[in-house]
């Protein structure tokens, strides 16, 4: 009697996955300059407020005007970033970076007045 049960067993199993493979999948469409949830649940957060930007007339007031500055207590160099986005300031000199994509430098570091780039856009 086991024998004869475990075939139809396994053949609801077959029917039910092949239904769940047939059923469209939805993706959701996350915007740039996001931050995606890990588990795949589709949750994501959007960082293009926090992106600092060069102030204008057209500027709205509570726009972030400055680059973001964070203590590298584990490493005793400070860092500059923007997020998503080259930052307001413009470097020069970007050590190992081409002269055309220093406008591009998202993220740097100095260490003895030299300017070390972590990020581009």
């Amino acid at each position: 009697m086991r024998f004869q049960a475990l075939p139809f067993a396994l053949s609801l199993l077959g029917s039910a996955s092949a239904q769940v493979a047939e059923q469209p999948t939805t993706t959701i469409q996350v915007p740039q300059c996001t931050a995606t949830s890990h588990t795949g649940m589709g949750g994501f957060f959007d960082l293009r407020p926090d992106m600092a930007v060069v102030p204008d007339e057209n500027t709205k007031k509570y726009a972030v005007t400055k680059d973001y500055f964070s203590k590298g207590y584990d490493y005793g160099k400070n860092f500059t970033l923007n997020i998503c986005g080259p930052v307001v300031e413009s470097v020069t000199n970007v050590v190992g970076v081409e002269p055309p994509l220093w406008q591009n430098v998202s993220a740097y570091y100095m260490v003895g007045g030299e300017v070390f780039s972590i990020g581009l856009v």
